[in-house]
């Protein structure tokens, strides 16, 4: 089973057919069949029961979607708290000659800072001889242990 199936199984119970789950997911109406009787295979039971024009839950697709609905709440939370870019942390470098450091830099530099409030930024110019080298700009993200607080 996979979060692929589960999120699909959710859209087809929560939309009533599987040609809008696939619209809504960006999928083929076939590959939304593929998964669902995957899943379906996978659990050993029906979840829908199809009838023409329309699509009903069985008592297990019920039960599995109330679980759907709180394993992909739960993704969602991951997502949000720990992938959040405000929660970043640590130490970004930026070395850049001094027409890059006056042109874009600044407020490349802001808009980072904006997004990443919690990363400290250190930039530096690199001389005129040094631009010409062919590792002008470095860009180096290094990562550091966050403070306790």
């Amino acid at each position: 089973m996979t979060f692929d199936q589960i999120r699909t199984f959710l859209w087809v119970a929560r939309l009533g057919g599987f040609r809008r789950a696939a619209d809504r997911l960006h999928l083929s109406q076939p590959a939304v069949s593929t998964r669902i009787s995957n899943l379906e295979q996978e659990l050993r039971v029906p979840l829908f029961e199809r009838g023409p024009g329309e699509l009903v839950l069985t008592k297990q697709g019920t039960l599995l979607l109330s679980y759907a609905e709180q394993m992909l709440f739960v993704e969602e939370e991951i997502k949000q708290r720990v992938s959040n870019p405000s929660e970043a942390e640590g130490l970004f470098r930026v070395g850049a000659s001094e027409t890059i450091a006056q042109a874009w830099l600044p407020d490349f530099l802001k808009a980072f800072s904006q997004q990443y409030p919690r990363v400290n930024v250190v930039p530096s110019t690199l001389s005129d001889a040094q631009h010409h080298r062919p590792t002008i700009l470095r860009l180096a993200l290094q990562r550091v242990h966050p403070v306790p607080r």
